[in-house]
Parts: structure tokens; C-alpha cells; sequence
């Protein structure tokens, strides 16, 4: 087994270390000077990126997803990403997301990072300050959509109750008088 290998299976089992080691080598291979720390932490894979020049947040978040999307390590089940000068203990951005498909993913904006107290090396006070729980977010889902099938069944309710009324309207007993085949309009013969 060679090494390049046998880093993948440990990477595959969820260590930190390789998983660190497999991204390096990807983003060193797009001529990419970025340090990557990582550490798993409640299910929860946190990535460090440490460059002269932050890298760009839209490309970085890509290249890692697509990458550990299909490396599938074991017991991962978010990913958070901060990415922050070399030397400078601020981090310009931070990112997560969910590995599975349509996960939920947050951008939290430079400025942001003192209100929520993000340090370097490790996000987990991050963690403490954004508890998302996959379940919850599927739950919200769920309400939103039961919600939004009540508003339209009530609009659609609503179209209806006006329609007939409408229709009574239109064929008001004081017609009848004037016009005795005004219902024969309504009711088939």
C-alpha cells in the first residue's frame, strides 16, 4: 500500500491529520501556498486555511466540499471552514456547511468574527455560538412547507368562497322575476 493511500484510508476514517494532508496537497497542487490545519469535534470537521493572501472564500469552500464529499470520512457530518492572514489571529472569513446533499451553509461575514469570539487555531467557540443541529434544520423544513400549504389552501379558500358568491350574485332572486330560466344557467337540465 502505498502512502499516498493509506493517508486517503485514514482520511476516509475521519482523522484530522490526513484529512489536513490530502487537502494540502490538492490546493498545493493548484499552486495554492495554504497551511491547513483541521480538528473533528462533535461530528464536526473544523479547517483552518493560513496564507500570506487569504484565499478566496467561494473557491476554497468548492475545492474542499467537492473533495471531502467524495473522500466521505466517517463521523463527519459538518464542515467548518475559517480562513485567516498568516500572522494575524482575526479570521476574514468562516464558512459551514453540511456534507450531505442540499445541506444548509452559512457565510459568516468579516466584522462578525468578534461578536462571535472566533479564535485561531480553533473554531469551537464558533460552534458554542451557532448550534445547528441537521435534525432541527430538517424539522424547519418541514413546518415551512406545512405553513406555505396553509397559506395557498387558504387562498384557494378563499377564491372559491368568492366565486360562489359571486355566482349568487349574478343570479339574484330579483332576476328570477324578470328571467325564470336565470337558474337553468347553473344547473343543468
Amino acid at each position: 500500500m502505498t502512502q499516498a493511500n493509506n493517508l486517503e484510508e485514514q482520511a476516509q476514517r475521519g482523522n484530522p491529520q490526513a484529512i489536513a494532508a490530502l487537502l494540502s496537497d490538492i490546493l498545493l497542487n493548484k499552486n495554492e501556498d495554504i497551511i491547513v490545519e483541521a480538528s473533528i469535534n462533535n461530528a464536526v470537521l473544523e479547517i483552518i486555511l493560513e496564507a500570506e493572501e487569504v484565499p478566496d472564500r467561494y473557491e476554497m469552500v468548492e475545492i474542499i466540499r467537492q473533495e471531502l464529499t467524495e473522500l466521505e470520512p466517517d463521523s463527519v457530518e459538518r464542515v467548518k471552514i475559517a480562513a485567516h492572514k498568516t500572522d494575524a489571529l482575526d479570521c476574514v472569513w468562516t464558512q459551514a456547511f453540511g456534507l450531505e446533499v442540499g445541506a444548509f451553509s452559512s457565510l459568516i461575514l468579516p466584522g462578525a468574527q468578534e461578536a462571535m469570539k472566533v479564535e485561531v487555531p480553533s473554531v469551537k467557540e464558533e460552534e458554542e455560538e451557532i448550534e445547528t443541529d441537521p435534525e432541527n434544520d430538517a424539522l424547519d423544513s418541514e413546518q415551512l412547507s406545512k405553513i406555505t400549504l396553509g397559506i395557498v389552501t387558504a387562498i384557494l379558500a378563499v377564491a372559491v368562497i368568492v366565486f360562489i358568491g359571486k355566482m349568487i350574485m349574478e343570479r339574484s332572486p330579483s332576476e328570477d322575476n324578470e328571467n325564470p330560466t336565470a337558474y337553468a344557467l347553473i344547473i343543468p337540465n
